[in-house]
């Protein structure tokens, strides 16, 4: 097993006076129609380097869309828009909206935590879609969108990320899409004590199932060299997520009925209470479930659960899985 989880990632930065070209937004925030319109606008903008299959509209096969992401990289590498490869460290990654503001620490996160439980999926992945990202690590070369995870809060590694925030940043941009985005280096005093930290704690993704699962495959084809075995990580402290609600929709009942799988669940440890007519089931808290079944409304809540475990953990590990 390999005992760190997480190390410090050797990385090319946008250069600053590029950022606000050159940076993508979130790919699956955009639609594919909108993504193009981007691309023929801007030939700097980065999602010509992670365009997928579905984005090509001249027929290209999947090989030849990976072949093409991966002669843009090499079309911006060669216009000078990121930096030199820069020594192996960690950074630190702020976003922000509105009043909401977020701080991840950017390391190589290990795939082995994926094997032995150190991380926690939640969801089913395409595995076309993994198959292809997986291509395109091959041929591309490089991890270009950090896979999110969340950690448990840490008191240690917040007064570090408080320390060196309060310093001048690397780069500190807003593209026009409301989201300022901010990055540090990790002085070199602070980096181990960061991932002796994080190898405390379990992480869990937040998105990236396919980037994580791309990762996996590339790792196995390399023959589990261990170099090929780490992803790209953005890890933020779960205190500072917001998340959305994030619904699920079963299509059938796996042989219930409304009265037997509510005892089931209730049979797994959970309070099952009907939701009234005039009441809002939106859940009020974290840990609180609402499902709706046959026309009616119930919170499910378990009766016990452990402070590091998600909601949509505890959902898929003790319901729908």
């Amino acid at each position: 097993m390999i005992e760190r989880l997480v190390r410090p990632v050797a990385t090319r930065l946008v250069r600053p006076e590029w950022a606000t070209r050159v940076v993508s937004p979130a790919y699956d925030s955009v639609r594919p129609v909108d993504r193009a319109a981007l691309m023929a606008r801007d030939p700097y903008v980065f999602l010509h380097v992670t365009r997928s299959p579905g984005d090509a509209d001249d027929g290209a096969t999947p090989e030849e869309v990976t072949e093409q992401n991966a002669k843009a990289l090499e079309w911006l590498l060669d216009e000078g828009v990121f930096t030199d490869l820069l020594p192996p460290s960690l950074y630190l990654y702020q976003l922000r909206v509105d009043e909401h503001v977020q701080v991840g620490i950017v390391a190589d996160v290990h795939l082995s935590g994926v094997e032995d439980g150190r991380i926690g999926p939640h969801e089913r992945i395409q595995p076309q879609r993994a198959t292809h990202l997986a291509d395109h690590i091959s041929r591309v070369g490089a991890n270009s969108s950090p896979v999110a995870f969340g950690y448990e809060d840490d008191e240690v590694i917040d007064a570090i990320v408080a320390e060196v925030v309060a310093r001048e940043p690397l780069l500190d941009f807003e593209r026009g899409d409301q989201l300022t985005q901010t990055v540090w280096v990790v002085p070199a005093e602070h980096q181990a004590t960061i991932c002796e930290r994080l190898a405390q704690h379990r992480l869990y993704i937040v998105d990236g199932h396919h980037r994580v699962s791309a990762g996996v495959e590339n790792w196995r084809r390399s023959d589990f060299a261990d170099e090929a075995g780490y992803v790209l990580g953005a890890i933020f402290p779960v205190g500072q997520l917001h998340v959305s609600s994030f619904h699920r929709r079963v299509p059938d009942l796996n042989g219930h009925d409304e009265r037997s799988l509510c005892d089931a669940i209730a049979a797994r440890d959970f309070s099952v209470r009907p939701v009234r007519p005039d009441e809002d089931p939106t859940p009020a808290a974290p840990g609180v479930f609402g499902m709706y079944v046959e026309g009616a409304w119930y919170a499910l809540e378990p009766f016990r659960v452990h402070p590091a475990e998600f909601d949509a953990t505890v959902l898929q590990d003790r319901i729908l899985g």
